[in-house]
């Protein structure tokens, strides 16, 4: 099976996880995001619709979702599939990223 794009070359752009005991695997390429049931299984290719390449992406195993981010956009989708469907999104979160301190460590 041919895949849609190619994984950028550095640890952030792929992810895999187990969601309902099903096997994801996620990866970057470029403005997309391509998420697999398998190696041989393409379950979605998504373009959250910025103009910069896609930076990061992960999997939280938990409850199935996926977060990848662009600049200093984050998008995080859900998938609504049951039983045996397959993970499709039905949403995106979209927000900022910010980060404060809110410790202090003094050696």
């Amino acid at each position: 099976m041919i895949h849609p794009g190619r994984p950028q070359s550095k640890p952030q752009a792929t992810c895999t996880g187990e969601w309902q005991r099903k096997r994801i695997i996620a990866y970057i390429s470029g403005d997309s995001l391509v998420i697999l049931g398998g190696v041989d299984q393409l379950i979605q290719t998504i373009y959250p619709g910025t103009d910069e390449h896609l930076q990061a992406v992960a999997i939280d195993e938990v409850t199935g979702k996926i977060a990848v981010c662009a600049g200093g956009k984050v998008w995080v989708l859900r998938p609504n599939g049951r039983g045996g469907e397959y993970l499709k999104v039905s949403a995106k979160l979209e927000g900022r990223l910010r980060w404060k301190v809110r410790a202090h460590v003094a050696v």
